[in-house]
């Protein structure tokens, strides 16, 4: 298995994505199973790249993501990349006096 640049990274299993995750790489492997394949594409698209799986193929894809998701940052241990550009500060409204107070979403 190759990467987004090219170089053999192989396969490893990643304890935290789950069992479809982890035979998503290895769909060609099992032709007769759809769901691998299915979420191998997903992948492919960018929608799990909280995975590790997602880390492993598509490293430059997921650290543009850690450094304006800050789950991302937080899963990959990459707060160090995270500038919190993609946040949203939005106004919340204090129950008590009604005073504003802002709070940060991801």
């Amino acid at each position: 298995m190759k990467n987004e640049s090219g170089e053999t990274v192989g396969w490893a299993r990643e304890a935290e994505d789950g069992v479809i995750l982890n035979l998503a790489p290895l769909h060609d492997l099992m032709p007769a199973l759809k769901e691998p394949e299915k979420f191998w594409q997903a992948q492919e698209a960018g929608e799990y790249d909280w995975s590790r799986t997602a880390m492993r193929y598509w490293a430059k894809r997921v650290l543009e993501k850690c450094k304006k998701n800050k789950s991302y940052a937080i899963a990959r241990g990459r707060m160090d990349g995270y500038d919190g550009s993609g946040s949203k500060v939005r106004q919340k409204e204090n129950d008590q006096g009604g005073e504003m107070a802002e709070e940060e979403t991801s």
